[in-house]
């Protein structure tokens, strides 16, 4: 299945680098990138196209840990997008 993830990120050096490593690590193919900086300048948001047969929750989670990472939204692209649910808070 494939599914976006939009979210902002602070500008840290090796900010974008973690995502995409988050990502690759934990077996979703990259199909998409998209990365502008907010109007103040001090973020980007960022939009990650991946596609994987497993659960959006496992990279989800895993996002949610990197210092940085905000306002994580998520969305199934299957002719029309649906939301798809965030990972529950342990």
């Amino acid at each position: 299945m494939m599914f976006d993830i939009q979210m902002q990120a602070g500008r840290a050096p090796a900010t974008l680098e973690r995502i995409l490593q988050a990502a690759r690590v934990r077996g979703f193919e990259l199909q998409g990138l998209e990365v502008r900086p907010t109007a103040d300048g001090r973020h980007y948001r960022v939009r990650l196209t991946v596609e994987s047969e497993l659960p959006p929750a496992r990279l989800i989670r895993q996002l949610e840990k990197q210092v940085g990472i905000s306002e994580l939204t998520t969305l199934l692209k299957a002719g029309r997008e649906a939301p798809v649910p965030a990972a529950a808070s342990s």
